[in-house]
C-alpha cells in the first residue's frame, strides 16, 4: 500500500487549526433533517409540536359471510386455481387497492378538528347519496 494515501496520525495531528474564530462545521442530529408538515394545509411543525396530530386510513373490502356451496366442494382446486391465474395476470397496485390500503397523514390541529366534524369530507368532495332514501 502506498503511504500517501493513508494519513498518520503524526499528519493529522499536525494539521493546521481552523484558527481562533473558525468553528467546526455541525454535524446534524438526525431528527434535525426531518421536516413536518401538515399533509393537508401544509402548515410546517416540530417533531415534537403540540399541535402535530397523525391521522390514519385504513379501506378494505366489507366481505360478508362465506356460503359454502356443498355441491362444488369437489372444485375446490380448480376454483383456487382460477383465482391464483387471475391475480398472477393482474396489476398488483389494483389488487391492493381493492382488498386493502393504509395512509398515515400528520396534520395540524386546525385541520384535526376539521377532520373530526367532517372526516370523510361529504360537504364538499362526495355527493349526497342519501337524498330519496
Amino acid at each position: 500500500m502506498d503511504r500517501e494515501t493513508f494519513p498518520t496520525t503524526k499528519d493529522i495531528i499536525e494539521r493546521p487549526s481552523l484558527g481562533n474564530n473558525a468553528q467546526p462545521a455541525k454535524v446534524p442530529e438526525w431528527n434535525d433533517l426531518i421536516r413536518y408538515q401538515c399533509d393537508k394545509c401544509g402548515a410546517r411543525m416540530g417533531p415534537n409540536d403540540p399541535n402535530r396530530y397523525i391521522v390514519k386510513l385504513e379501506i378494505y373490502a366489507a366481505a360478508g359471510p362465506v356460503e359454502l356451496d356443498l355441491d362444488r366442494v369437489q372444485d375446490v382446486g380448480k376454483e383456487l386455481s382460477n383465482v391464483l391465474e387471475a391475480l398472477s395476470t393482474a396489476d398488483p397496485d389494483d389488487v391492493e387497492d381493492k382488498t386493502y390500503r393504509s395512509f398515515r397523514f400528520d396534520v395540524c390541529d386546525t385541520c384535526r378538528r376539521g377532520l373530526l366534524k367532517e372526516p370523510i369530507g361529504r360537504s364538499s368532495s362526495i355527493p349526497d347519496n342519501t337524498a330519496g332514501h
